[in-house]
């Protein structure tokens, strides 16, 4: 799930350009419509609830209907929540969290850069393909494969690495196998990756500013992509195991930092490609992940049980 909001924007404009190219520029609305209609009604049947406060009221229900047994109730029924109790809360706790909470903040604005990286690059793909290297339409969408290549080899990095690190720091501390370690290892991918970032923006800018091969722009984008990608799992599996019951709310938190952060990036795009060049560019960008990047999981390391422990959102050790 975490590898879908950014293989959607490498892959979409790969089909998207050659919609527009060989069909009329509606197809390229019908066809998202048509998608979504199929994964939505693919996902009502085959998607289950997995809230645990929730599946524990419909065990209580079903041992309440075959015992007679009014007594059969959770906490949460006990609190007699209202839905009107329940809108307020859950739309109101998202932006409590962002305003109160140290860690949501550092995290949503650290994941919030990556996005609005992401977005930069894609909308700037096009001028830089098209005008700065001569490429048609359709071929220059295929550059986008970078991203979804990058992305891809980010996951599959991450994923068994940050399972190994976590379980290897639980074992040193001496914590047991059936017990849950600190949210605090799964910080340590996130620090080489803010360093291999700034790293291939760089490498990324500067052969784009002066027009070398095509591939190597293109390798710069796919690890920028990558280590994005292996911050973006850390930072999801560093809020889930702080914000254990709840890990939506500030999942939701950090969602609308980046999509703000999606949306202002591209407007930007021309006055700084288009003053500073790509490869001045690329470097302030460097730059900004740089300060952003190293700070935040360090401090986490440092301090993040200190900040849990005075948030009444989460666990305390």
């Amino acid at each position: 799930m975490q590898f879908a909001p950014v293989i959607g924007p490498a892959l979409g404009p790969i089909v998207g350009g050659y919609i527009s190219q060989y069909a009329t520029w509606r197809w390229a609305f019908w066809t998202v419509v048509i998608f979504n209609v199929a994964v939505q009604a693919v996902a009502f049947f085959l998607l289950k609830e997995t809230y645990a406060p929730r599946l524990l009221v419909l065990k209580a229900r079903k041992l309440r209907k075959e015992s007679r047994n009014p007594e059969f109730q959770t906490a949460w029924e006990r609190e007699q929540r209202t839905l009107t109790k329940i809108l307020r809360v859950s739309l109101s706790r998202p932006w409590v969290m962002l305003a109160t909470q140290p860690i949501i903040q550092s995290l949503a604005i650290l994941q919030a850069f990556n996005f609005g990286l992401l977005y930069l690059v894609i909308s700037g793909f096009p001028t830089l393909w098209e005008e700065h290297y001569g490429m048609s339409k359709g071929r220059a969408s295929l550059n986008y494969i970078s991203i979804a290549v990058g992305s891809l080899i980010g996951v599959l990095i991450c994923a068994p690495t940050m399972d190994t690190v976590y379980r290897r720091l639980k074992t040193k501390s001496g914590i047991g196998m059936g017990e849950p370690g600190r949210p605090e290892f799964r910080i340590p991918l996130m620090i080489p990756s803010s360093l291999v970032t700034p790293a291939g923006m760089l490498l990324f800018a500067w052969s784009a500013q002066n027009r070398l091969h095509f591939l190597i722009p293109n390798i710069g984008i796919a690890i920028t992509m990558g280590s994005t990608m292996i911050s973006y799992q850390c930072i999801s599996a560093y809020i889930a195991d702080s914000y254990p019951l709840y890990t939506a709310s500030a999942s939701a938190a950090c969602c609308f930092m980046r999509s703000m952060f999606a949306f202002v990036f591209p407007l930007f795009v021309p006055a700084l490609f288009g003053k500073l060049g790509y490869g001045l560019g690329g470097s302030l960008l460097a730059a900004i992940a740089v300060v952003i990047g190293i700070p935040a999981p360090i401090l986490l390391w440092v301090f993040g049980a200190r900040l849990r422990g005075m948030s009444r959102f989460s666990m305390r050790e």
